[in-house]
């Protein structure tokens, strides 16, 4: 990806490929789950926002959204524990996805979390005595969810 498009790019072989990020970007984009996606110009972006109110709207509102959810993170890092924190980010995470098993290693977990592996071993292990979750090789099924929003201490708000 390059400074002159945005959007997503289609995972290769791995659902964690990061993009290339344009140019002076300060952060790092992570592919979460592997899937479709979509990409336009930075020209036809504008166009379509000059000329579409309700899309500057939409776009806006998404903006928003992140910014929110960009201040709630910063919020659970400060506030919450690591077990906490993942019941957040698996609920995040089960929100985008649909529900059903979520494709994610403990490595990626880590990166994620700003944990070490080992800490988030014994996050997912906490969890799973709870219950709430049930932890595999490259993936986690959700078993309570109810359960899970509880444990996750406020540190998840749904939209």
């Amino acid at each position: 990806m390059d400074g002159s498009s945005y959007g997503w790019a289609r995972p290769a072989h791995s659902p964690y490929r990061r993009p290339t990020p344009p140019p002076g970007t300060p952060a790092e984009t992570y592919i979460q789950v592997a899937g479709g996606g979509h990409r336009i110009s930075v020209a036809k972006l504008r166009w379509a926002i000059d000329e579409s109110v309700t899309l500057h709207r939409s776009l806006l509102r998404c903006a928003y959204g992140f910014l929110k959810q960009t201040m709630q993170t910063a919020l659970a890092n400060a506030r919450n524990k690591n077990e906490e924190r993942l019941a957040r980010w698996l609920l995040m995470a089960d929100d985008r996805v649909g529900g059903g098993e979520l494709p994610l290693t403990h490595r990626f977990l880590a990166i994620m979390l700003g944990v070490q592996r080992p800490g988030l071993t014994l996050a997912l292990q906490a969890l799973e005595r709870e219950g709430l979750i049930k932890a595999g090789r490259r993936a986690i099924t959700i078993s309570d969810r109810r359960g899970l929003v509880k444990f996750s201490n406020g540190a998840y708000a749904p939209d």
